[in-house]
C-alpha cells in the first residue's frame, strides 16, 4: 500500500513535564508509521528538566528529527511555530489549555493525558453522535488505521430517542461502508440512552483501545462549560487525537 500524505510532519512540544516522554513515545510513534519528520520543540525549562528523556528517546534514532526552541509555553507561540514548519500534526501533554490550542489550529491535535503504548496502534475507538460534524473525522480515522494496520471501534452513543437512534444508524452505516471501501477494518457498537463523553471513554478502557479519535468541539453550552471534546481528553488516560473539520484534504464528498 503506498505511504498515506495526510501525516508528513510532526510537532512534539516538550516543556518539561512529567508526561514528556509520552509525548515523545507518541511522535515517534506516528512519525515512524508515517516516516514522517519529526520537529521536537521545547522551551528553555523543558530542555533543562527533560534533557534526559530527550536523549534517551532520541539518541538512537536514525529517522528525520529536527531540534528547535520555544520562546514560550503560550498558545500562540505553538501555533505560530505549527504554521512556520507547516506540520501536519501538533502533540501535547495534555493542560487545561489545550483546547484553546486546538481551536485555533488546523491541523489535527494529539492530546496525551497519562501515557502513550509502546509499538502499534491496534485499537481505535471513533464515537458517532448527533452533530452535524461527527462523520467529518472518518476518513482521516480510516487514514490512521490503514497505516497503522488497525481496527477501527465505530461507537454509535445516542439517547433513546428513536430518530435520533435511526439517524446514527445510517451514519454508522456509511462510516463502516466507506471504511471497507478504503481497504481498512472496523466494527461496529450501538450504546443507546447513555452519554457520549462517559460512554466513548468507558468502551475505549474496556476495549484495551491505543487510541479515540474525536472532532473538535467548541460547544461547552455555556461560559463556564466545557466541550465533549476537551472533557473527553481531561478524562482519558488514552491518548485522543482531535479532529478541525476544515484540517484535511481528503473528499468528504462520500460521506
Amino acid at each position: 500500500m503506498p505511504m498515506s500524505k495526510i501525516i508528513t510532519k510532526i510537532l512534539a512540544c516538550i516543556y518539561g513535564a512529567d508526561n514528556d516522554d509520552a509525548v515523545l513515545e507518541g511522535s515517534l510513534n506516528f512519525a515512524r508509521a508515517f516516516n514522517a519528520q519529526l520537529i521536537v520543540a521545547t522551551t528553555e525549562e523543558g530542555r533543562r528538566n527533560s534533557a534526559e528523556v530527550i536523549n534517551n528517546r532520541l539518541g538512537s534514532e536514525t529517522m528525520n528529527v529536527e531540534k528547535t526552541t520555544l520562546d514560550d509555553e503560550s498558545i500562540k507561540t505553538v501555533v505560530k511555530l505549527t504554521e512556520s514548519t507547516n506540520a501536519d500534526l501538533v502533540v501535547v501533554s495534555y493542560s487545561k489549555h489545550t483546547q484553546g490550542l486546538i481551536n485555533l489550529l488546523e491541523v489535527p491535535v494529539l492530546s496525551i493525558l497519562k501515557g502513550f503504548k509502546k509499538g502499534q496502534i491496534r485499537e481505535i475507538v471513533m464515537p458517532i453522535h448527533d452533530n452535524t460534524g461527527t462523520r467529518q473525522k472518518i476518513p482521516v480515522a480510516t487514514e490512521i488505521a490503514k497505516v497503522f494496520g488497525a481496527t477501527i471501534n465505530i461507537a454509535v452513543v445516542t439517547t433513546d430517542d428513536k430518530e435520533e437512534i435511526a439517524r446514527l444508524k445510517t451514519y454508522a452505516y456509511q462510516a463502516e461502508k466507506y471504511i471497507h471501501e478504503k481497504g481498512g477494518k472496523c466494527t461496529y457498537q450501538i450504546e443507546t440512552d447513555k452519554k457520549v463523553v462517559p460512554e466513548t471513554i468507558r468502551i475505549a478502557k474496556e476495549n484495551g483501545s491505543d487510541l479515540i479519535i474525536i472532532m473538535n468541539d467548541r460547544d461547552g453550552g455555556g461560559w463556564f462549560s466545557k466541550s465533549q471534546s476537551q472533557l473527553i481528553m481531561e478524562g482519558s488516560e488514552i491518548p485522543v487525537l482531535v479532529v478541525e473539520p476544515r484540517d484535511t484534504t481528503i473528499s468528504y464528498a462520500q460521506l
